[in-house]
């Protein structure tokens, strides 16, 4: 696959990360919800800005995976 990242910030992990979604089974979905839901609660990653901002993006990737899992029926 293809994409065109000339003078932007390389985000094909997002490819990867929508890709994964697509294909996994409710039951791996559910897994990574709860991984991702103790990610951003784990405060062992420190206070640090970008640490907190870690968290705050692996709470929302739990939210797009409940939101992929309710679509999806």
């Amino acid at each position: 696959m293809s994409k065109d990242y000339d003078k932007r910030i390389d985000f094909r992990a997002f490819d990867v990360l929508a890709d994964a979604i697509e294909h996994a089974t409710p039951v791996e979905l559910a897994h990574a919800i709860v991984s991702c839901d103790e990610i951003g609660r784990n405060w062992a990653h420190g206070p640090e800005k970008h640490q907190a901002i870690k968290r705050l993006l692996f709470k929302g990737f739990a939210n797009l995976m409940r939101l992929h899992m309710r679509k999806r029926g």
